[in-house]
């Protein structure tokens, strides 16, 4: 019952100051897509409850009484914003041919929302402060529901969300997908946070997180994860500190990974007669996936319903109508056409990139907020964790890329706009705008 007041009052109290503080609105709106308080409190709560729905709502009309607050857009983050909404247009114009209507409006009807909303956190978090407030959120309210899975298994010695169920209408690799970006946004505090028992707190959400991956068993995810980890000591301080935290977490994560998970990871790599037919039907998925795209680069099939066409160019065929592609390449330019995979890619990698080169660079080391260097890290490693993970599943539907994108996007404009010296460009082309001129530490 505490659960139950304590959701409605804090739905409440975020629509009321959406009204007057629209960021406020945005992070509650993703505070309650993560949380998932409809599944973690069913007992009480009804399945559609319609949280978001209203928050969004509250947010929009927070920001046209203020006048359309928040930071401007500028230079490669523009771009990444511009080819979000350019892959939302084409996917539209794609739904319109589709061959499957119902798949496609399904697709659509859950992905406006989730690139209107991506495109309000780069607007709206325009200070370090709200960055980090945006952080802390995301980290706890996914947070929530690592610790309700870990301890289940603690319980009852078994994960049942593998095959068995799913957790709040994700499936075992959907989840374990947003596991993943979750995961590197609380490495992020973890390293950037300034107190002890905020780097200790970050530290166990992102122990649960990783322990998650393994407990759902998903070795697309596990790969994702050791990108991820691969990004972080490439890009993390070499401080004696944070080489403790390394040691502590690379300790921390064999300590976890028992006989079944070491196991299910290393049948990634087992020869062709080993693997298990999950494992070995996944090229003739991508073969299926290729074909496709290649027979209709333009608009796809319909978003989503690329799975239709599998069967038909599955290799040896298949008996069941529809199989899904497992793979996010493949998703969207089946479904949607090689253009709209190109914008849509756009959004994840030129955050990630442009994130990557801001922390790599020594001329900025010390300029930078710690809440503008987590989240830029965060957007690093959990891009390159995600993309990794998608090479083996979709997760074109679940909010964790986009979500640790966007912040992304919104801490470069920080940067850029508070924090970082302006140099002069001195390229050929004698082009002003930001790559080249705010942007002239990158090089």
């Amino acid at each position: 019952m505490l659960g139950f007041f304590f959701v409605y009052i804090a739905f409440v109290s975020v629509c009321l100051v959406a009204f007057v503080r629209p960021w406020i609105g945005i992070v509650g709106f993703y505070g309650f897509v993560l949380l998932m308080p409809e599944w973690n409190w069913r007992w009480s709560i009804p399945p559609d409850p319609g949280f978001q729905k209203a928050i969004f709502a509250c947010t929009v009309v927070g920001m046209l009484l203020s006048a359309l607050p928040g930071q401007k857009l500028r230079g490669p983050i523009r771009i990444a914003c511009l080819g979000f909404l350019s892959f939302l247009g084409l996917a539209y114009l794609s739904s319109m041919q589709s061959i499957d209507p119902w798949m496609s409006g399904f697709f659509m009807g859950n992905m406006w929302k989730i690139v209107v909303t991506a495109l309000l956190v780069v607007r709206l978090l325009d200070t370090p402060r709200k960055i980090g407030v945006f952080l802390w959120t995301i980290a706890i309210a996914h947070g929530y529901n690592a610790w309700g899975i870990n301890l289940e298994y603690f319980q009852t010695g078994y994960c049942q969300y593998v095959r068995e169920n799913d957790w709040g209408g994700y499936g075992s690799n959907q989840l374990a997908n947003l596991a993943v970006c979750i995961s590197a946004a609380c490495l992020s505090l973890v390293f950037y946070s300034k107190k002890v028992w905020q780097q200790a707190l970050a530290g166990f959400l992102f122990v649960m997180h990783v322990h998650e991956v393994m407990l759902l068993e998903s070795r697309g995810c596990m790969l994702g994860l050791v990108a991820l980890s691969a990004a972080a000591v490439l890009l993390v301080p070499r401080t004696r500190h944070n080489i403790q935290i390394i040691t502590i977490a690379a300790i921390c994560t064999f300590a976890l990974a028992g006989p079944s998970v070491v196991r299910q990871f290393s049948s990634i790599f087992a020869k062709a007669e080993d693997r298990d037919s999950s494992a070995e039907s996944r090229k003739k998925l991508w073969k299926a996936g290729y074909e496709i795209t290649r027979d209709y680069p333009l608009l796809g099939v319909g978003p989503y319903a690329g799975r239709r066409m599998v069967p038909s160019y599955y290799e040896g065929g298949m008996e069941r109508t529809d199989k899904a592609l497992h793979n996010l390449i493949f998703e969207i330019s089946t479904g949607c056409g090689i253009p709209a995979l190109i914008c849509y890619l756009s959004f994840l990698l030129i955050p990630g990139f442009t994130a990557f080169r801001i922390l790599r660079n020594r001329s900025v080391k010390g300029l930078l907020p710690a809440e503008v260097s987590a989240a830029l890290f965060g957007a690093a490693t959990g891009i390159c964790g995600f993309l990794v993970c998608n090479q083996f599943s979709s997760g074109a539907l679940v909010e964790g890329s986009y979500t640790v994108a966007a912040v992304g996007g919104a801490a470069c404009l920080v940067a850029v706009r508070e924090f970082l010296p302006r140099q002069k460009c001195t390229s050929k082309s004698g082009y002003s705008g930001w790559p080249s001129q705010d942007f002239a530490y990158m090089s």
